[in-house]
């Protein structure tokens, strides 16, 4: 009977993962990352007007179909901004509480 404890089993899997990853690498599946372009920043912005963000700039080298995952790092104190469509190359968001 051969029995593990969950940090070999999580070390296992671990070293499968990156095995992978390093076999996929070295065959040139993931020659280049993906470009990220969102735009100029934006500094002057209206509060309470919905200001759309443009991610279709963003290119993979490789020619392979982007998938986008937009989501805000940091808001103002009191601040309960959300974007909408955040999985779109062109999600939106409300300012609704001055910045800094």
């Amino acid at each position: 009977m051969v029995t593990r404890t969950r940090d070999r089993v999580g070390q296992v899997a671990a070293g499968v993962l990156i095995s992978f990853l390093l076999g996929a690498m070295m065959a040139g599946v993931y020659a280049a990352p993906p470009i990220a372009d969102a735009g100029p920043d934006r500094l002057d912005v209206a509060m309470h007007v919905a200001q759309t963000l443009d991610g279709t700039a963003s290119s993979d080298p490789a020619g392979r179909p982007l998938l986008f995952a937009w989501k805000i790092i940091t808001r103002p104190r009191g601040s309960a901004a959300m974007l909408v469509n955040p999985s779109s190359p062109t999600p939106s968001c409300t300012p609704v509480v001055i910045g800094t």
